[in-house]
């Protein structure tokens, strides 16, 4: 079950946009913000059955399905790019080849050495198999923050950005072929494993990540459109905290509860 808490002040919202490394503001409208990367596919994996997570409290610190703007996300219209709300969606679209758009929202805080769930439903237009798009997490600032990427082929990466400097932790790797133009994106943040879920589906775990910040968004890769949900931000706590739970391996890996 999930308990509603109150959002902090509206004066506390920001958000952001990719810039280049170098640049102290956000890019301009026109300016490329990123160079597109091609996809490179390793080999396929094995989704393994995975176990339940122990019984865990939870705290909703972040939700939002786009019936208005009170969050304050990035709306801007122009020739380039547009990010808008309509129909209880975000909108992020792009008419530049070659670039990568990021919108990021600060309007909460996660506190340090929690356990959560991060999780939204994205829908890409049109479909267009070599082009990445998806989450945004533990974001400090544009320069420096985690994403979660998927394509519409079953393809998906895990990067960090880190000072403006962009590194694969995991590279483009084949996981399976959904054939949906809409997916359920999780990461869940379980002790000292990050794991992660396409449609509830467990395709990944990386150990020691440590999030930079708090911030979430969106990302996506060249000349397409991409419309969200929701997204929600939720704390997991041990019912019982003197429980010996150690961290999971990835064979082993908690399914987070469907919260839809």
């Amino acid at each position: 079950m999930f308990y509603p808490v109150e959002l902090p002040a509206e004066d506390k919202a920001t958000v952001e946009t990719e810039a280049p490394a170098e640049a102290e503001e956000p890019a301009k409208a026109d300016e490329p913000v990123e160079a597109e990367k091609e996809i490179t596919v390793e080999e396929v994996i094995e989704v393994k059955e995975v176990r339940p997570l122990p019984p865990f409290k939870q705290e909703v610190l972040f939700e939002d399905h786009f019936q208005d703007n009170k969050n304050k996300w990035m709306t801007e219209k122009n020739p380039f790019f547009s990010t808008y709300i309509e129909n209880g969606k975000y909108i992020i679209s792009q008419t530049a080849e070659g670039s990568i758009r990021a919108v990021t929202n600060f309007l909460f805080s996660l506190p340090d050495n929690i356990d959560f769930i991060i999780e939204a439903s994205i829908e890409k237009t049109p479909a267009r198999d070599n082009l990445g798009f998806g989450l945004i997490w533990g974001s400090s600032d544009i320069n420096n923050q985690y994403r979660f990427y998927i394509s519409d082929n079953g393809n998906y990466s895990i990067i960090k950005r880190e000072k403006g400097v962009t590194s694969d932790i995991v590279a483009w790797k084949k996981y399976k072929e959904t054939g949906e133009q809409k997916n359920k994106l999780t990461v869940l943040k379980y002790g000292d494993n990050t794991h992660f879920y396409v449609n509830d589906e467990h395709i990944d775990s990386v150990p020691g990540l440590s999030p930079p910040g708090s911030g979430v968004g969106f990302v996506m890769d060249g000349k397409q459109a991409i419309s969200i949900d929701y997204i929600r931000v939720t704390q997991i706590e041990a019912e019982n905290p003197d429980s010996d739970i150690k961290p999971l391996e990835p064979e082993e890996t908690p399914v987070p509860e469907s919260s839809k």
